[in-house]
This record gives structure tokens, C-alpha cells and sequence, in this order.
């Protein structure tokens, strides 16, 4: 019976037989007992291939074998390294879906995406601060429909334009830029002359109702024009900077357990754009307009940052990314 065994896983090796059925062996190998046979060559002085037959034999007694390729790479120092070593860095843990050698692109877009949202979150308090506290609450709606709206559809006319003269990363750049600079801009020069810039005002010729409401947008322009751009930006960062960049790196087998993810690590910047905020809030030493201007500063050095921040993430991730596309086809 021994003899017949051997044979058998003989011929299998050399001539890739199917699944056979044979008699129980009784004392000569134990149940689910598993035999391999290797054979290959080298290939190259990098890489050596094996096929592996392997044999099972299942409590009814039948022999299964299968045949399995086993890549070995070997260092220039001849020590050889399994192929297995690979497939865990490619291979995602228990705990996250997202593999260690994908970590990197992972976290560079998450990080994008949070300081996206950390400065929507920081705009948005400002505006509605300087607007409501300046003109009221009732030049909100105004503002939105005869402000924002036509902004908007002169900003989507004007990127349409751009995105059909010049490249990728340069559209991304004449984009992004603009906001950041009028944020500095109003922090360090229209707000403090704020004063000298602004209309005097006239109660006779405000009037009452929408009359006063436009009449106060027009005469606090420059915090009517801090808000438009702020409304913009929460169309223009995440919505279309962010989101064209992610789409535009992630395959998607990555993207249907990439883009949770995002959302988790990119909703934090409101926590930590609070914590910031009620920071900076308590460094000043007046609340009136002299304490605010100092407060409005440092949230524009902090966007001078992030703008950095984004467009040092923005190169680092179209490096990563055929980097991973490459591994990905490796794997394969």
C-alpha cells in the first residue's frame, strides 16, 4: 500500500494527474495529512518560481492534489526572501480595511480632506459673525440671492474656462490660491481700515425693510464680500478641489474602502477647528473690534498654513499614487 501511495504522487508530479480516489491507508499517514512536492527553476538571479503539488487525504479516503506557485526572491546577498512578506503589506488587517502599503495614500487624502473641512468650519463662523453683527440678521437672505448666487455662477463659468486652457495642477492651483489670499488680505488690510473703506453711514437714505438690509451690505462691503467668498469656498473646497483629486487617484477597487474612511478622519476638523477657535478667542485682551482684528490675524496665518499644507499634500499624493498603482498590478 505504501508503494502504491508513492507511485501514485509520483505520476501527479510529473504528469499533473486529477483528483484520485484511493482506499483509506490504515497506519501510514494520518487524516487531513498533507505531502508537498516541489519542483521549479530559477529564474534570473532575482527570482525562483516553485510549483507545489500538494496532496490531502480526506478521512473517506480519496487524494485531492493541487498545484499552487510559491515566489521566492532572493536579495543581492543571497538570502531569500518569501513572497509571502509582500502580500501582508498588500493584504488589509483585521482591524482596518486599508493595507500597510496603502497607508500612506490613505492618510495623505484624509488629511487633505480635514484641513478642507477645517477651513470651511473656520469661515463659516467668521462670516456669519461679521455679517449678522454688522448689517442683522435680515441681510442674510438678501445676501445669498443677490450676492452668492450670481458669484457662484460666475465662478463655475470662469473655472468651466480654465479647466479647457490650462492643466490639471495648474487649474488646482489658480483655484485654490485666491481664496487664501483674500483671507489674508482682509485680515491684515480691509478689516483693520475697515473704518476708511466703508460708507458713511446715513439713516435717511437706509431706509426700512430690504432698503436698509441692502443698503448695510453695500455700505459693509467688504464684510459682504468675506461672506460670498466663504459661501464659495464651501462649494469650491471639498465639493470640487478635494473631491477631484481623490477621484482622480483612488481606483475603485480603493475607493469603495477608501471613501468611509475619508468622511470619519475628515469630520474632525470641526472638533478640532472649535478647540482652536475658543483657544484663540481667549487670547484676546478686548472684545471689541481691536481684539477681533488681532483674532482675525492669527486664523489667517493659520489658513497661510493650511494652504501649504494642502498644496504639499496635493504633490505628495500624485507622487504616491502610480507608486500604489504599480504595487497594485505587482500583486496581481
Amino acid at each position: 500500500m505504501k508503494i502504491i501511495f508513492y507511485l501514485c504522487f509520483f505520476v501527479s508530479t510529473v504528469c499533473g494527474v486529477r483528483p484520485l480516489t484511493l482506499p483509506k491507508p490504515t497506519g501510514l499517514i494520518n487524516n487531513n495529512h498533507y505531502i508537498k512536492s516541489v519542483s521549479g527553476r530559477e529564474e534570473g538571479s532575482l527570482r525562483n518560481f516553485h510549483t507545489i503539488n500538494v496532496l490531502k487525504i480526506n478521512r473517506g479516503g480519496s487524494v485531492i492534489i493541487s498545484k499552487s506557485k510559491e515566489l521566492h526572491q532572493f536579495s543581492r546577498g543571497g538570502v531569500a526572501t518569501s513572497a509571502k512578506s509582500q502580500d501582508d503589506k498588500s493584504t488589509p488587517s483585521s482591524f482596518t480595511p486599508i493595507s500597510r502599503s496603502e497607508m500612506p495614500l490613505f492618510l495623505s487624502i484624509s488629511f487633505m480632506m480635514f484641513l478642507f473641512i477645517y477651513v470651511f468650519t473656520t469661515v463659516r463662523d467668521t462670516k456669519d459673525t461679521l455679517v449678522v453683527s454688522n448689517c442683522g440678521a435680515e441681510a442674510i437672505p438678501f445676501l445669498k440671492l443677490y450676492g452668492v448666487m450670481p458669484c457662484a455662477f460666475l465662478f463655475i463659468m470662469t473655472y468651466t474656462k480654465l479647466s479647457q486652457s490650462v492643466g490639471k495642477k495648474a487649474l488646482f492651483y489658480l483655484t485654490l490660491l485666491p481664496f487664501f489670499l483674500f483671507y489674508a488680505v482682509f485680515a491684515f488690510v480691509l478689516f483693520p481700515n475697515r473704518d476708511v473703506i466703508h460708507f458713511v453711514s446715513d439713516s435717511t437714505m437706509a431706509g426700512s425693510g430690504v432698503g436698509k438690509a441692502a443698503f448695510s451690505l453695500l455700505q459693509y462691503w467688504s464684510f459682504s464680500l468675506y461672506f460670498i467668498v466663504s459661501e464659495l469656498w464651501a462649494s469650491a473646497g471639498v465639493p470640487l478641489l478635494f473631491w477631484q483629486v481623490a477621484n482622480d487617484v483612488t481606483p475603485l477597487t480603493q475607493a469603495k474602502r477608501f471613501y468611509p474612511l475619508f468622511a470619519v478622519i475628515g469630520n474632525l476638523a470641526p472638533i478640532m477647528s472649535g478647540k482652536i477657535m475658543s483657544y484663540i478667542v481667549s487670547l484676546q485682551k478686548s472684545s471689541d473690534d481691536i481684539g477681533f482684528g488681532y483674532t482675525l490675524k492669527r486664523l489667517a496665518l493659520i489658513k497661510s498654513a493650511i494652504c501649504i499644507g494642502i498644496l504639499t499634500l496635493y504633490n505628495v499624493v500624485y507622487k504616491l499614487a502610480p507608486r500604489q498603482s504599480n504595487k497594485s498590478v505587482e500583486t496581481k
